[in-house]
């Protein structure tokens, strides 16, 4: 991630920094670097963070549905599929977290 100048962050740094903390918790910040580097071979940082964004905005409205099931084209570039990998295993950590913190509650309650 390229610093700020002047201590004033982009929309680009602000896009990377979004990424970056919800990778962070499944993924070592190395692996992260370089899944972000070859995503920009091919699209500029905007495209990059919209595919995202949308992928784990529409990953979770799916999952939030009663029949989810989630497809994958095993047939698409590595770099989607990893990118379609790592927002379910956020996703997922956020849950399983989520459900481990409502066992501590309701286990307090009694």
């Amino acid at each position: 991630m390229q610093r700020p100048t002047k201590k004033k962050y982009t929309t680009s740094n602000l896009a990377e920094l979004v990424v970056i903390s919800l990778l962070k918790s499944i993924y070592p910040l190395e692996t992260i670097r370089d899944g972000i580097t070859q995503s920009l071979k091919n699209n500029t940082i905007e495209e990059s963070y919209s595919y995202f964004a949308n992928l784990f905005n529409s990953t979770l409205q799916k999952i939030n549905l009663e029949d989810a099931t989630l497809n994958f084209n095993y047939k698409d570039e590595l770099i989607l599929l990893t990118e379609q990998f790592s927002v379910h295993s956020v996703i997922y950590k956020i849950i399983g977290q989520k459900l481990i913190d409502l066992q501590h509650a309701q286990q307090a309650d009694v």
